[in-house]
């Protein structure tokens, strides 16, 4: 960004494309969705442009897909072997999200993207309407507009970000050009508006982020059975269970090495594998042993740790008990 604004009213020299190169390519490989965005940053420097500049930013650019080729190539090709491009992050801009759990992130995708529009509409007035700086901006505010009104949810590419680098954006817009804007009566409201800013963003902190939990005994029967894990496994946890599978996955690759068949990220998996995953659950649960080992040995899971269960009690499917702790059952699977 402080490079686009740098250039905004310089000649593009050799020192602007080292930097354009660098930091694009970089994007592209590191933060692929910052990169689209950062794209429209580059095509407000390019539409301000005179010719022989655009010509010049062309080439910067190009230079940086060839320079990222050796990723971003395997990256296309392989997606179409994953879950990622049925995965669209910008489906969390839904306001019927059940228990809200993105109700927050929905308000902030509706207010920032509106105040945008507002702040600019005093900013480009101030400067009396001046066409060069609406031309600049323009690919901001079109891309701000399709945000606001939900339409990336059905644009190519643009329906694969998830919502926060989207505000991320539109928030630093907001703010600049909120503090752009030279009139003195304005200048208190900015103040204003900032302190309410931080007093909010205070009392949201306060209310939603959840204090330090405590392990409790499950916790801790489950962290003492990881140990006694051999081989891939799998977790399945009774209804009502509060631990966080996932984070037990983590714990367990990063202290005892241990591999899974889940994992954080199902964008990653192919539409089969992930279909196969959620299907172990759901045969386990209706009791459905038969369905269930079949799936377990078409993902490769040699161990499976029930937890949340009376292991006297549970519903093994066959499977050959191993160790058990309180309410934590390691059990094997069954060699042909």
């Amino acid at each position: 960004t402080a490079l686009i604004f740098k250039y905004k009213n310089q000649k593009i020299d050799i020192k602007f494309m080292v930097f354009l190169v660098t930091l694009y390519t970089l994007s592209l490989i590191s933060h692929p969705q910052e990169a689209v965005l950062s794209s429209f940053l580059i095509l407000c420097l390019f539409l301000h442009k005179n010719n022989k500049d655009r010509i010049k930013i062309i080439l910067g650019v190009l230079m940086s897909f060839l320079l990222s080729s050796f990723w971003l190539i395997p990256f296309i090709l392989s997606s179409k072997e994953t879950n990622l491009l049925n995965y669209q992050q910008s489906d969390l801009l839904n306001w019927l999200f059940s228990n809200n759990i993105y109700l927050l992130t929905n308000i902030a995708a509706f207010i920032i993207p509106l105040s945008l529009f507002i702040i600019f509409y005093s900013y480009i007035k101030e400067r009396v309407y001046n066409k060069k700086e609406l031309i600049f901006y323009a690919p901001i505010l079109i891309l701000n507009f399709l945000f606001l009104f939900k339409f990336v949810r059905f644009i190519p590419i643009l329906k694969h970000i998830s919502p926060d680098p989207y505000i991320a954006f539109f928030l630093f817009f907001t703010i600049f050009f909120l503090f752009s804007i030279k009139s003195v009566k304005f200048e208190k409201i900015i103040w204003l508006l900032v302190l309410g800013m931080v007093i909010l963003s205070i009392i949201v902190s306060a209310i939603k982020t959840p204090t330090f939990i405590e392990h409790k005994e499950l916790e801790k029967e489950v962290i003492s059975i990881l140990p006694s894990v051999e081989g891939k496994y799998l977790m399945i946890g009774n209804s009502g269970v509060t631990s966080y599978t996932k984070a037990y996955y983590s714990y367990a690759a990063i202290y005892h090495n241990i591999s899974t068949v889940s994992g954080w990220y199902n964008q990653i998996a192919s539409p089969e594998y992930i279909d196969t995953f959620r299907k172990i659950n759901n045969d386990y649960s209706n009791g459905r042993c038969e369905d269930f080992n079949k799936n377990l040995e078409i993902l490769g899971v040699e161990e499976v740790i029930f937890y949340g269960y009376e292991c006297d009690k549970l519903n093994s499917c066959g499977l050959n008990e191993k160790a058990s702790k309180g309410k934590v059952c390691l059990y094997r699977i069954n060699a042909n």
